[in-house]
């Protein structure tokens, strides 16, 4: 695990919201569905099935219609050492493998976070059919982060970006931390290394991501996010700018006032 130190200052910007959208391949539309989700005695997950579902496109995208041939696997994830409670879309690569994150599972235990430890995980098509997973990072809790959330997204270099609703800073919101923005980089031996981007701070800065980020064209990444107390915690929208020393700075870009305003975010999209 690599740490990158962050400054972090406010400021003022208009936001355009949206909601999430469908992911188009070529003539391909993908969808990732998360279904099936048990609960158990005190509402730990039990087993949850990720459905992936494939639709191929017989017309042009602009006249994309749903029929044609559907083809449904599924993954059951089972706990630790493997992952629960899958969180966010999936991503697709575009070379038939699809990323994701689970809130629970991974590491059996991860310190004040436990058992929402989490996980980000790949799952590919097997030659038999059958969908094969891979953990690609097991979060530890504290200073590293636990129970991503969210969809993640890839850079132009492959490398992975999420966020995390607990860990990070051991010294806010209770004990637990207000959450991280994570980088994950693949290496040559198929391994991949985490950097912490940002540790949230909670009351006047962000909390608890949980909605992962988008990337500009510039590479900076923009959230939403619960925390901006002031009177009343209505959440806010941040971004974190890379700097050419390797760290990144942290930007409150807008305070939710509730009442007429809102608060709340649950969606955020980079407008194309």
């Amino acid at each position: 695990m690599t740490t990158m130190h962050t400054a972090a200052k406010q400021m003022t910007a208009p936001i355009t919201r949206t909601t999430l959208g469908k992911i188009m391949i070529g003539r391909t539309q993908v969808t990732g569905i998360m279904i099936g989700r048990i609960a158990i005695g005190t509402g730990m997950i039990a087993r949850v099935v990720v459905a992936i579902a494939i639709s191929a496109m017989a017309a042009p995208l602009s006249h994309a219609v749903s029929h044609g041939i559907v083809s449904t696997k599924e993954y059951h994830f089972r706990g630790a050492p493997d992952g629960s409670q899958p969180d966010g879309a999936l991503l697709s690569d575009g070379a038939g493998n699809f990323y994701g994150t689970t809130s629970g599972g991974g590491l059996k235990s991860c310190g004040l976070s436990t058992p929402l430890c989490g996980a980000v995980f790949k799952v590919s098509l097997g030659t038999n059919g059958t969908l094969i997973e891979t953990v690609l990072y097991k979060f530890q809790g504290g200073t590293d982060g636990a129970a991503p959330a969210g969809t993640l997204i890839f850079d132009h270099a492959g490398n992975l970006y999420g966020t995390n609703t607990s860990g990070g800073d051991p010294q806010v919101c209770n004990g637990q931390g207000c959450g991280t923005v994570f980088k994950l980089s693949p290496n040559s031996n198929g391994t991949w290394t985490e950097t912490i981007l940002y540790r949230f701070l909670g009351s006047t800065d962000a909390a608890q991501p949980a909605l992962g980020v988008v990337m500009d064209s510039a590479g900076n990444l923009y959230g939403a996010a619960g925390g901006g107390c002031i009177e009343e915690c209505n959440g806010t929208i941040f971004e974190l700018a890379p700097n050419s020393n390797g760290t990144w700075t942290e930007s409150i870009l807008y305070t939710f006032q509730g009442g007429t305003d809102g608060g709340f975010p649950t969606a955020l999209d980079r407008k194309s």
